[in-house]
């Protein structure tokens, strides 16, 4: 049986997972998430009934995995192309830290945006549920819902803060030779991803509407940090995913 994937195509996090199982050819089955509707759902699945339910969810076998670095170390483990982790996973562990603050941090931001604004709502509803009455209403209980659900302390200026921190950091490592560790590794996988958080990248992956494309986008930190999103882009002309969901 073929390991199966729930993800959400525009996230981040499922994005690492599934740049991980295609860069090592795995073939999966795969079903898109839709925020707190699947939650049930995504429940029985994985067999979750307590704590934080959420994806990227790998379903191979009896083993579930809930965590993208966790999904990536797997496939790793499968092999069949050059490692993304292999010996590396002491180096790898801090820039995932990195890039999971990053993206904490920029969740809410973005979450808190689309919540204000009506269109990045509806954006964000799946097309077939966009004419049900209420359904904006809807939409908004969700941003709520992932907001408490995702909930960290602190104001938005602290949060753009930790994200400069950590986007700084990733200059520094790139000055030497342009990869977080000397060669590709899942630490740029990981780096490249939160990236997101400033500005997401074009292409259809990535093919949001115009208001949740605002909502993604933090114009300062991408102003600040222009070569760094260029280095993103590069990243991801040069290593397509072998899947476009």
């Amino acid at each position: 049986m073929k390991p199966h994937l729930i993800a959400l195509s525009y996230s981040p996090w499922s994005i690492r997972a599934k740049w991980a199982l295609d860069h090592y050819g795995i073939d999966y089955d795969y079903t898109q998430y839709t925020p707190m509707l699947g939650e049930p759902w995504l429940r029985m699945k994985t067999g979750r009934w307590r704590g934080t339910a959420t994806v990227p969810a790998l379903i191979a076998g009896s083993l579930v995995l809930m965590d993208s670095f966790a999904i990536a170390q797997w496939a790793d483990e499968q092999g069949g192309n050059t490692p993304l982790i292999g010996d590396r996973s002491a180096q790898i562990a801090p820039w995932n830290d990195r890039a999971e603050a990053m993206l904490a941090a920029g969740r809410v931001l973005v979450t808190a945006a689309v919540e204000r604004d009506p269109q990045a709502i509806l954006e964000s509803i799946p097309v077939p549920l966009r004419k049900l009455p209420g359904c904006i209403a809807i939409g908004r209980m969700g941003a709520r819902y992932i907001l408490r659900k995702y909930a960290i302390e602190g104001s938005a200026d602290l949060r753009i803060a930790e994200m400069r921190r950590h986007a700084v950091a990733l200059r520094e490592a790139l000055a030497a030779n342009g990869t977080v560790l000397g060669s590709f590794s899942y630490a740029d996988i990981a780096m490249a991803t939160s990236l997101q958080m400033l500005r997401p990248p074009e292409g259809k992956q990535f093919s949001l509407g115009p208001a949740s494309r605002r909502a993604w986008s933090l114009p300062e930190l991408a102003a600040e940090f222009e070569d760094l999103l260029a280095w993103r882009d590069e990243i991801y002309e040069q290593r397509p995913r072998r899947r476009d969901r």
